[in-house]
């Protein structure tokens, strides 16, 4: 059994069975993966993928089982390169951090910049997806730390750092009845047009759970995972919007005007999420510590030992 086989595996699962796709990722022909994973199943005895002809329609039972073993083999592949790297040169390497859009477009910002100036040779790539995807990342090993925003089902084999929580607030139009309210209800929320963050981010399920626990349907006209695209259409009329308060810029939002909904609905906490199995570089205790100042690498430390 070879690593090259393993990691052949994992990226055609990756890749939908597609072996088009997993030939150009891995640089090779699809004859040569085909007959490495051929050998793979020959020295297991079992098979491992479902063909249909020259067709891979997916994996086995078994195959479902193997592949979890070949992703953690193939993490623990690249945590032993880490530490390596550590002993030779603790300023280069790279960093994988799996975020969404909110956090990509606001909140590290501030934190990549401070990271690139004292790791100037570290090569810095940004995932973004929804909380799930990020997890999946994180698992597979393909991104080394996650940032996001998650109340509950946490992953069992993932680390949560809780950092700060996260405020929310309505935008409107400047002259929108709906800023003349003393105090907003949920009823004057539900008789407006209302976008929101789709239901796969937490901003978005949050919203829609709270007004079904009020057994209230709002006029939900549109969805998006981006804050920027949701503020777009807020100023052309379509409706008002629930977003996160660091999202809004005063400077650059100037048709729009905010206000506080954190009495309506449960204020989340935004999380740092790593593998159990990573072994932590010296660049990503700093860029944790740059996250959240309170998470200093002993902290982290000690919060990890607990959770193993």
């Amino acid at each position: 059994m070879k690593i090259q086989q393993l990691k052949y595996l994992c990226e055609l699962a990756d890749h939908g069975f597609n072996m088009t796709a997993t030939a150009l990722s891995v640089h090779t022909s699809q004859p040569g993966i085909s007959k490495q994973l051929q050998i793979l199943e020959s020295e297991l005895g079992v098979e491992l993928l479902n063909r249909s002809g020259n067709k891979i329609l997916g994996l086995t039972n078994v195959g479902v089982e193997v592949l979890k073993k070949a992703q953690e083999i193939l993490l623990n592949t690249k945590q032993i390169h880490a530490i390596t790297h550590e002993f030779i040169n603790k300023k280069k390497g790279a960093l994988s951090i799996g975020t969404t859009q909110l956090h990509a477009r606001y909140s590290l910002l501030k934190v990549i910049n401070q990271l690139t100036k004292k790791y100037p040779e570290i090569q810095l790539n940004i995932f973004q997806g929804s909380p799930t995807q990020i997890e999946d990342q994180l698992i597979s090993g393909k991104c080394d730390v996650g940032i996001c925003t998650k109340n509950n089902q946490f992953n069992s084999k993932l680390i949560y750092l809780k950092t700060y929580p996260i405020h929310r607030c309505l935008i409107a139009p400047k002259n929108h009845p709906i800023l003349s309210k003393k105090e907003l209800t949920l009823a004057d929320i539900a008789s407006h047009p209302l976008i929101i963050y789709d239901s796969s981010l937490s901003s978005g399920s949050v919203i829609v759970q709270t007004f079904q626990e009020h057994d209230m349907t709002p006029n939900i006209v549109l969805t998006a995972t981006d804050a920027e695209v949701i503020k777009s259409y807020v100023n052309t009329g379509l409706g008002i919007a629930i977003i996160q308060e660091m999202a809004f810029e005063k400077n650059l939002d100037k048709n729009l005007k905010i206000r506080s909904v954190d009495h309506l609905f449960a204020i989340s906490s935004t999380n740092i999420l790593m593998n159990k199995s990573s072994y932590l570089r010296s660049h990503m205790y700093d860029f944790i510590e740059l996250f959240d100042p309170k998470w200093v690498k002993s902290k982290v430390d000690n919060f990890v030992r607990k959770q193993i």
